[in-house]
């Protein structure tokens, strides 16, 4: 590493091509640092993402005059270069976009031991159970969970576990869904499952995604959303046509799961999960309670709503769009919360090719169609409904829709006349809303 003034080198405190990679260090610590990693001010365990050249001078030294014969000035007059803008596929692919096309992410393999391992699976079981101490089935599986745990950690390895029925319910807000609730057991094999896969597969989803991702939710999109509004005079709003039933579990596995896992037991576990609720959606009379189209969805297609490797699942479903969609269609901003998109630029008409870029991307690699297909492009001075919330260049507040829940839900309490349960709802709503 160099140690370099504000201008231009100062000292070299180390050889830059070392045969050991070198870890830590700066201009400010000995040369012995560096190799050892070892610091006089941080912990053992300390991670630092921002290691470089740094142009910083030490108190007893004196900084070069600017010049062209002073490298450090050229280093800090050196335009970067960013790679062309493409839409559609009628342009040439630049070489970001080969390079991409070209990298193959990595694999891992030997996890469903680590899935199956009874530690696991009671870390499962506990991780799920948070909260849910009173539920009639949760209590019953807590009464003898040691034995159930055991049971599930011998079914796994013996290869003979099969995903039971589902306890089905209606919901009819914000809009009509079919909710399909697993058994506990089943439940306790998703957290396990989600346990082991998603450190391992959620870094590589891109930091613009904001659904079932820890630190992230609804109030961080919405916060970037409205900074995205007040930088850029335009936007597009993007959402999928029957998303969750329009999944196809031969694409889900084979072209999403598949890339990453390449652990055969697993693999099959995931697909056993993604086929049990492939009858849910053509059962006699839902196509008319959801809205479906006939014959609609086909065989081999939807997942439920309501398990937990189904929403994980779903979001990594559309992984390949991000990538394509940042990497390769160049768009500006762009956020994503599950299946509802938005996407901002300065020119109106790139908006609009990007429009027919995603949705002839969606159908090609993941038979999905737009809701909205002619979805309008629109000025970022309008305000938009996004997430259930009102997002303006003025900020954020609650959707004419989400007021009236509100005062529905709070009528409907004061009828009722429980001060405790008003209480609650009341300071539930004031976290809402201030």
């Amino acid at each position: 590493m160099l140690a370099m003034g504000r201008f231009g080198i100062i000292e070299a405190r180390a050889f830059f091509f070392l045969m050991d990679p070198t870890r830590g260090g700066s201009w400010h610590h000995p040369a012995d640092n560096l190799r050892a990693a070892i610091r006089n001010d941080n912990d053992a365990g300390n991670r630092n993402d921002n290691l470089g050249f740094r142009l910083a001078a030490p108190a007893n030294t004196t900084a070069a005059p600017p010049c062209r014969s002073c490298p450090g000035a050229m280093i800090m007059r050196r335009n970067i270069q960013r790679p062309p803008v493409l839409v559609g596929a009628k342009h040439r692919a630049s070489g970001w976009a080969f390079i991409h096309s070209c990298v193959v992410m990595r694999r891992f393999g030997n996890l469903f031991e680590d899935i199956a391992s009874p530690n696991n699976l009671w870390r499962a079981w506990r991780e799920f159970s948070q909260g849910k101490s009173r539920r009639p089935t949760v209590v019953a599986f807590a009464w003898r969970a040691d034995q159930e745990i055991f049971h599930l950690h011998q079914e796994l390895m013996a290869d003979s576990y099969r995903p039971q029925g589902y306890h089905l319910k209606m919901i009819h807000e914000p809009k009509r869904r079919l909710v399909a609730a697993a058994p506990v057991r089943d439940r306790v094999v998703h957290h396990a499952i989600y346990r082991v896969l998603a450190p391992r597969l959620d870094p590589g989803l891109i930091r613009e995604t904001w659904a079932c991702l820890p630190g992230r939710g609804s109030r961080r999109a919405e916060i970037a959303c409205l900074g995205a509004m007040r930088k850029f005079p335009w936007r597009l709003a993007l959402d999928i046509r029957h998303y969750f039933p329009s999944i196809d579990h031969a694409i889900l596995m084979e072209d999403v799961m598949a890339r990453r896992i390449k652990d055969r037991r697993l693999l099959k576990l995931l697909g056993e999960i993604c086929r049990s609720g492939d009858g849910l959606y053509r059962q006699p009379g839902m196509a008319e309670f959801l809205g479906f189209p006939p014959d609609f969805p086909p065989a081999g297609c939807g997942l439920p709503i309501g398990n937990l490797t189904s929403q994980w699942q779903a979001n990594h479903y559309l992984s390949g769009l991000d990538h394509h969609c940042k990497r390769i269609l160049g768009v500006p901003a762009y956020h994503r919360y599950m299946d509802d998109m938005l996407f901002f630029a300065h020119s109106k008409s790139q908006l609009e090719k990007t429009r027919a870029a995603v949705a002839a991307w969606l159908w090609d690699h993941r038979r999905l169609k737009l809701k909205h297909p002619n979805a309008a492009v629109l000025s970022t001075r309008r305000p938009m409904t996004w997430l259930g919330k009102r997002i303006s260049t003025a900020g954020i507040n609650p959707s004419r829709r989400q007021l009236q829940k509100m005062q529905r839900r709070m009528t409907a309490l004061v009828r009722q006349g429980d001060e405790k349960t008003i209480r609650h709802s009341v300071a539930s709503y004031r976290g809402m809303l201030l």
